[in-house]
């Protein structure tokens, strides 16, 4: 190993928080070939990005999919405005850090771009689902016993499909009427709902698809469209990193089971939930 005076000093070191707000963090202390447990738990967990600087070299780590949409406005405008030629880019995915080596201006934009695309995150809402059986042994079992109701009353009253459901569901779920292929409104909700989420669910009692509103239309409106379409009861696992006024961001790892119902000619839609925290699908 070379003596410390010989080894090569970072000149520059910056961290991006997921406000993308711009942190200069204490380069004299920093070798550039060192990897801080602190930093490497920033970019893994809260998607924070650490940008190094030597002497025209860049080494750059972040986790692609927890990148938020600010963080990742101003990562780009960093790599766009200085387009540096060689840069050491370092991102985790799939449970590994993963390394590529860019020597040319501008390749480390379309690298990131395309990374930032491919892991859902930045303005992709830094949002993943996957469907899994309705019957599937990770679902709790009271699920069995609200499936096996719903087969008895899909054709049912507005009013009743919350008190009937909530002991099944323990008070996490949300009642959903149908008033557009696109569009769906909050009628109801249970008792046990986070604070952020109830203060959401107040505020957006209509949902509506085509909005910008990434929370329902990244993680629910596309899914819930085809429930309501199929009249069949769906169920997913999903791992969701969302900013949430008051809150900052957070992440939200759950099984989610979508039952449809039929009430004097109109859809409604029960969304009930629990949470999981071993669902880890953001990569």
């Amino acid at each position: 190993m070379r003596p410390r005076s010989d080894r090569v000093q970072t000149e520059c070191v910056f961290h991006l928080d997921e406000r993308g707000d711009v942190h200069l963090s204490d380069a004299l202390a920093i070798d550039f070939d060192e990897f801080s447990t602190f930093a490497l738990d920033d970019v893994k967990e809260r998607g924070y990005v650490e940008w190094r600087v030597r002497e025209g070299h860049v080494l750059l780590r972040l986790r692609p999919s927890l990148v938020s949409p600010a963080t990742y406005s101003r990562l780009m405008s960093w790599l766009v405005g200085h387009r540096p030629e060689r840069v050491l880019l370092s991102y985790f995915v799939g449970r590994s850090w993963e390394y590529e080596f860019v020597r040319k201006p501008g390749e480390a934009a379309r690298l990131v771009r395309q990374l930032i695309e491919l892991h859902g995150g930045g303005c992709h809402c830094n949002a993943r689902h996957t469907e899994i059986p309705v019957s599937s042994h990770r679902n709790p079992l009271p699920w069995r016993s609200a499936i096996d109701l719903w087969r008895e009353s899909r054709e049912t009253n507005l009013e009743s499909v919350g008190r009937l459901f909530d002991q099944f569901f323990g008070g996490r779920w949300i009642l959903y009427t149908c008033y557009s292929e696109q569009a769906f409104e909050v009628h109801s909700f249970g008792r046990t709902q986070s604070d952020h989420v109830r203060k959401w669910l107040t505020t957006h009692t209509k949902a509506d698809a085509e909005r910008p509103d990434r929370i329902f239309s990244q993680s629910c409106a596309p899914l819930y469209q085809r429930v309501a379409a199929s009249l069949e009861p769906r169920c997913d696992e999903l791992d969701v990193m969302t900013d949430w006024t008051g809150h900052g961001r957070l992440r939200s790892q759950y099984r989610r089971l979508v039952l449809p119902f039929r009430s004097a000619g109109q859809t409604l839609l029960l969304s009930g939930i629990e949470m999981d925290s071993g669902i880890d699908l953001l990569g």
